[in-house]
């Protein structure tokens, strides 16, 4: 019984430690990736600011092709938004916030089975060549000790589907002469 008790104990102060560590961790994430596209800004810009051409590019919806999506809203640029429901990607919705054409795309994501609501941000640069593109995206943990110690991971996981979408965003935009799909 002695034995139990001190594993309990043990077990109980390990959590505390857990929980008041995780104070002295960021109170939020930011992942950020780029990639250059040999492509006119609006060529990759007409791929970003309609939600019906991310399934051309991104990889969220590349993994789930039965992913039931519902669009709303203006059919591009700010407030174009998009739900959707996935058995393998969960749910959410995407809106639209800011634009700057052929420049910044901002946008608010909702995921709620997380109660979390990160930003996240295109960013097109002309450069010779092409237009460099950064896709970045950041949110706040608050006072969740469990969301603050998924922050320490969070560029590992979603930062490799950044580089996959970028990718492929890269990959569509330079084959593609076409502009958007109607």
């Amino acid at each position: 019984m002695k034995l139990l008790v001190r594993l309990l104990l043990g077990f109980s102060a390990f959590l505390l430690l857990l929980v008041l560590s995780a104070f002295l961790l960021p109170d939020g994430y930011q992942v950020e990736r780029r990639i250059l596209v040999q492509a006119p800004p609006e060529r990759v810009f007409s791929l970003l600011e309609d939600p019906r051409e991310w399934r051309r590019w991104s990889s969220w919806n590349r993994r789930d092709p039965a992913m039931a999506i519902n669009y709303s809203g203006p059919a591009r640029g700010a407030g174009a938004k998009w739900e959707w429901k996935s058995a393998s990607q969960g749910e959410g919705q995407m809106r639209f916030v800011r634009v700057e054409q052929d420049r910044l795309l901002e946008y608010v994501l909702h995921f709620p089975q997380f109660d979390s609501s990160p930003t996240g941000a295109f960013r097109l640069t002309p450069v010779p060549g092409g237009t460099e593109v950064s896709w970045s995206m950041r949110d706040t943990a608050g006072y969740n000790p469990i969301s603050r110690w998924m922050g320490l991971f969070m560029d590992g996981m979603i930062g490799r589907d950044f580089e996959d979408g970028l990718a492929t965003l890269k990959a569509v935009a330079e084959t593609d002469n076409s502009g958007p799909t109607p």
